[in-house]
């Protein structure tokens, strides 16, 4: 089972990723490609540009299509896709990565969706951008749900408090 935990920035995704994993048997955790990108010596420009996430989109695809089972992701393809449309305002056509993902997206089982709640759980620091988080909230909230009816992946949309969010999670694997 291949599981992405999806969301913007400043979501809380990281913990859910690090509670699972201690959790789950058997799974490995597979950092965001941000993280591993610049272990390898990736530099990523100060203010995010579209060549940098297309650069992660890139490694996420990678990641993705050459593991095996029982990973937990941080973030998938559809995270990078909404980061792209929300800081060039929709105006760049990523028609020529649209099948790939989907095939990608066929790989994941589950998407654990973290969208940013009302009222806000996590403040956002104005240093990374609550404008763009928003955004990018918005953009991803319509693309996973778009892609879930194109594939067999199954989503998750997880809210409330810290401990609220694993259960909900866990009752929902529990059940499957």
């Amino acid at each position: 089972m291949k599981i992405a935990i999806s969301g913007s920035h400043c979501t809380g995704k990281t913990t859910i990723l690090d509670d699972l994993g201690g959790s789950l048997d058997n799974f490995e955790i597979i950092e965001e490609p941000y993280i591993l990108l610049e272990e390898k010596g990736h530099e990523f420009s100060d203010s995010p540009s579209e060549d940098d996430f297309i650069a992660q989109l890139d490694y996420s695809i990678e990641l993705i299509t050459s593991s095996q089972n029982n990973r937990l992701f941080e973030r998938c393809p559809l995270d990078f896709v909404a980061y792209i449309n929300a800081i060039n305002n929709n105006s760049v056509s990523l028609e020529e990565y649209r099948e790939q993902i989907l095939e990608v997206m066929e790989l994941i089982d589950i998407v654990i969706f973290v969208p940013v709640e009302n009222p806000d759980r996590i403040r956002c620091p104005e240093s990374e951008n609550p404008e763009l988080r928003k955004e990018v909230d918005i953009q991803l909230q319509d693309l996973i749900y778009e892609f879930e009816g194109s594939n067999e992946f199954q989503v998750i949309e997880v809210g409330g408090s810290h401990k609220e969010r694993i259960k909900q999670i866990t009752s929902f694997l529990d059940s499957i």
